[in-house]
Parts: structure tokens; C-alpha cells; sequence
């Protein structure tokens, strides 16, 4: 009956698209919300507030600086254990407070209050902490320690490759609500004048990316996942201009999605990304586009014939 039975598994081949080989029919739905939200996610991580990085002056500063309040602490806790860090004012970006906190969870010595579920979220966002001088909202804050530690940051910058920093602090007995100790503490790093270093700084600066590494891996796992679906989700459409069997065609279509990509890699990557390093990787991920555009190309062209 049947003179071409040949022409059957054709017809059933090409209904059955490499689509729906490669991402389950009935989870369609599931898999675009998936996408959705990560698009989402990634959208955040691009523009939301940035965190501040402290250079190395700064940040040995801060180290300095939580080791001579932590043995503030030791001398005046008597035989209390657990603390309390009220966000220091004035810290922009909690810099210093999170030296005091790592400082001082890291020595084992008290039993650190935990941050509410709010400000973890707030800073897994890179939000703003709400900071305050204030003794009675200190007190507030730690009332379920025995301990509380506030104060303010008065000055933590750096100025012609010279750091300083200016705090005051106070330690708060909060069952009594008595000052165990009020201080300033005041330090500058030392101008540097080892040409080995500034040498080393500038070559690490040069292959730094500006911004985080976690921003940046995100930017590159979205490029990647786009670069994945873009021939996966129009696979009909290069079913049909491979049918054609044209050279010219093929060509012209794989540069085209070669170049898509070229160009969203560039907008995900390069805007904020300096350095040799990562425009070699710039050109690997390229060729690996290229190459993995040809070969979706080539499937779809064998499911064709």
C-alpha cells in the first residue's frame, strides 16, 4: 500500500523537534519560569547597590583596629558571655562593623548575638543596615545579650595612598545598663615607599574585574544558559533553512547567532570587566558559541534529510 514507506519516519522526525528532545514537552511551562526568575535574579545582581570594597590599607586598618577592641572587650566582660554589635554609625556599608563581628566570632571568645532574618536578606541584597549612636536603640538591639558593642565611625577613608581611621566605641552592661567602657580609637597606615608593592598593586589591578566575583559568575552562567537555548528554542527555524541545503544560507545563519552572541557576551561582559585575562576568555567563550551553533546546525540538518 504503502510504496515509500520511507517517508513515514521523515514526517515523524521532523514533528518530533529537537525542541522537545531536548527540554521535556511537559515541563515547557516550568522550565520558562525557571528562566524568568533567573533572568530576574541576574537583572538584580547587575544593577542592584554595590557593595563597597575597602583597599588593603583600609582593611588593615579595620583588622588593627577590631583586634584592640576585642581585647577591650576580654578586659571589661568580667564573667559574660554573650555580645551584641550594634551597626556602627557613620559605617558606610557596614565595612567596619563586619570586622568587629569576623574579628570577634572568629576569636571564640563570646557568643555573638544573630542577625535577624531581615538583616540577612537585606544584606544578601547589598542593602543599607540601619545604623544608630543611639545608647537607648543599642540597648533595644541587644537586650537579649548581656553585652552590647555601638558606636560610630568618625573617619575610614583613604588620602594620597594613606589610610585612616577614627572610631568611638562604647561596651554597654545591659542588665545594669552601666558603661563598661567608652574609647576612641585612632590609627593611620603608613605611606607606602616599597616600589615592590606598588608594582605588584598595579599589575593585580590590572587583571582585576571591576565588580565581584559573584557578579561576574552570574553574568557568565547567563550567558552561557543563553547561548545554550537561543538555537534550542528556534530549532524549527534553522530546520527550515538547513532543508534548503545551501552553503551560503548555512553560513549566513551561524554567523548570525555566532554574532547574537558575540554581541551579548559583550554587553554581559565587557562593560564591567578589565584585564588580558578575561578578553582571552572573552575570545574562548566566542569560539565555544561558534562551535557549539554548528553543531545544533548540524543536527538540525540531519534531522531534515
Amino acid at each position: 500500500m504503502d510504496e515509500n514507506p520511507e517517508k513515514q519516519p521523515k514526517s515523524g522526525i521532523m514533528h518530533k523537534s529537537l525542541l522537545w528532545t531536548l527540554l521535556c514537552k511537559n515541563y515547557k511551562s516550568e522550565i520558562c519560569l525557571v528562566i524568568f526568575v533567573y533572568s530576574l535574579w541576574t537583572a538584580w545582581i547587575q544593577y542592584r547597590p554595590q557593595r563597597t570594597v575597602p583597599d588593603s590599607k583600609r582593611q588593615a586598618l579595620a583588622a588593627d583596629a577590631s583586634k584592640s577592641i576585642l581585647k577591650t572587650l576580654l578586659e571589661h566582660r568580667g564573667s559574660k558571655k554573650t555580645l551584641a554589635i550594634f551597626p556602627f554609625a557613620g559605617d558606610t556599608g557596614n565595612l567596619f562593623s563586619d570586622a568587629v563581628h569576623n574579628t570577634i566570632l572568629s576569636s571564640g571568645t563570646f557568643e555573638l548575638q544573630d542577625k535577624s532574618l531581615f538583616d540577612k536578606a537585606r544584606n544578601l541584597l547589598n542593602m543599607e543596615q540601619y545604623r544608630s549612636n543611639d545608647r537607648q536603640e543599642a540597648l533595644e538591639f541587644g537586650k537579649a545579650s548581656d553585652l552590647v558593642l555601638y558606636g560610630t565611625v568618625e573617619r575610614f577613608e583613604t588620602v594620597d595612598e594613606k589610610a585612616t581611621l577614627r572610631v568611638h566605641y562604647t561596651l554597654v552592661d545591659v542588665a545594669v545598663k552601666t558603661d563598661l567602657a567608652d574609647k576612641t580609637y585612632v590609627s593611620d597606615s603608613p605611606e607606602s615607599t616599597d616600589l615592590f608593592n606598588t608594582i605588584k598593586g598595579g599589575a593585580k589591578n590590572l587583571f582585576k574585574a571591576n565588580g565581584s566575583a559573584q557578579a561576574n559568575l552570574n553574568r557568565l552562567f547567563g550567558w552561557i544558559l543563553a547561548v545554550l537555548l537561543l538555537p534550542v528554542f528556534t530549532i524549527k527555524f534553522l530546520m527550515v533553512m538547513t532543508a534548503k541545503n545551501s552553503n551560503r544560507i548555512n553560513a549566513v545563519i551561524l554567523v548570525f547567532y555566532t554574532v547574537l552572541d558575540i554581541l551579548l557576551a559583550w554587553i554581559l561582559i565587557s562593560p564591567t570587566s578589565y584585564g588580558y585575562a578575561l578578553g582571552i576568555l572573552f575570545l574562548f567563550l566566542t569560539f565555544g558559541a561558534f562551535v557549539y551553533n554548528a553543531k545544533i546546525m548540524s543536527i538540525a540538518l540531519r534531522q531534515t534529510e
